[in-house]
């Protein structure tokens, strides 16, 4: 894998790992053929959309979606994962979540961020990302 991180890698590794997680084991069908199409894919924006499936494929089983961010480094994949850059101190950011145990994030990068949050949870895709203020704490956390 190079140092960027490649999802299209990445998902091969796991697809080759699923007999570890039968829970998994329904992903590797769609999986291989989309790690295939992804690898023959030569236009960079059709590439893309593939390497977005596979990150959404790969994030609907908890156990693929932690390997993804094991195999991953930090500063790649879900934008809520993404480091501050600072001198080690956290900053509070904005941000879009999932209501449903916040297993999605979107953080807002400013007010300049060309990319747009999704709609819905690529997690959980009936529901709706909400908006969280930087510095929100949900209920029951400090």
């Amino acid at each position: 894998m190079n140092e960027d991180g490649d999802i299209v890698e990445v998902a091969g590794r796991v697809l080759r790992e699923l007999d570890r997680w039968p829970e998994a084991a329904a992903l590797a069908g769609p999986l291989a053929a989309l790690v295939r199409r992804a690898n023959a894919e030569t236009d960079p924006d059709a590439r893309a959309d593939h390497e977005d499936e596979l990150y959404r494929l790969l994030s609907r089983h908890e156990t693929t979606r932690h390997r993804m961010d094991e195999l991953l480094p930090s500063t790649v994949g879900w934008r809520g994962l993404e480091p501050t850059f600072s001198s080690g101190t956290p900053v509070a950011k904005d941000r879009f979540v999932c209501p449903r145990e916040d297993h999605y994030v979107w953080t807002v990068l400013g007010v300049d961020d060309p990319d747009s949050p999704p709609e819905r949870c690529p997690v959980h895709t009936d529901v709706a990302l909400v908006f969280r203020a930087a510095g929100f704490a949900a209920p029951g956390t400090a």
